[in-house]
């Protein structure tokens, strides 16, 4: 089974398996990362679902992370980077592909954007 996320901006996809988005996940907070929780929203009244599980960033229903919550993961995962070395790894080419990806440069700001998880 795979993981979509789905770059807020834009669209942009990224697929990777589920054990590497468990991967990237742990990583992140190996390295300082706290999950500020995910939401949801209803298709029918375009609202936040109630009852929905905030710290779920595992199942693919299209459960969204905001732009801080992005950035914060994204840090950890660089800080995770440079003290561990996975040099052509597998795990290496996810992580710096998530990284790569997260990040949106505008006329030279960088930023961003959150993603939604499907």
């Amino acid at each position: 089974m795979a993981i979509d996320l789905v770059r807020k901006e834009d669209g942009e996809r990224l697929s990777m398996s589920n054990q590497m988005w468990a991967f990237l996940l742990s990583s992140a907070e190996t390295t300082g990362w706290k999950p500020s929780g995910t939401t949801l929203l209803d298709e029918e009244t375009e609202e936040e679902r109630t009852g929905w599980d905030s710290t779920d960033y595992s199942s693919n229903e299209g459960q969204s992370v905001d732009e801080e919550d992005a950035e914060a993961m994204a840090e950890a995962l660089r800080a995770f980077k440079g003290i561990n070395k996975m040099t052509g790894s597998e795990e290496e080419s996810t992580l710096q592909g998530f990284l790569d990806w997260a990040q949106i440069d505008d006329e030279g700001e960088n930023y961003y954007p959150g993603f939604e998880i499907w």
